[in-house]
């Protein structure tokens, strides 16, 4: 569901780390690690704090292959 990749790149974009994304967010600094490592995937509550926190769309965390050419358009 959530791609860690994505999310730690955002993450790093935003000058965060993962101690300071999760005091953000609500959620501890291991939840986020274990996110961005792939371990867990977060809950749908837990996914729009993070991106309240990223202050960007819950789309950007999501690993999504684009099926069309009209889903990639809309990425």
């Amino acid at each position: 569901m959530i791609s860690g990749e994505k999310l730690k790149k955002l993450r790093l974009m935003r000058n965060l780390t993962q101690k300071e994304l999760a005091i953000k967010s609500g959620l501890t600094d291991a939840a986020i690690r274990n996110y961005e490592l792939g371990n867990r995937s977060p809950s749908r509550e837990q996914l729009q704090k993070i991106s309240e926190a990223l202050d960007c769309d819950i789309s950007a965390l999501i690993n999504h292959e684009p099926n069309s050419i009209f889903e990639i358009m809309h990425i």
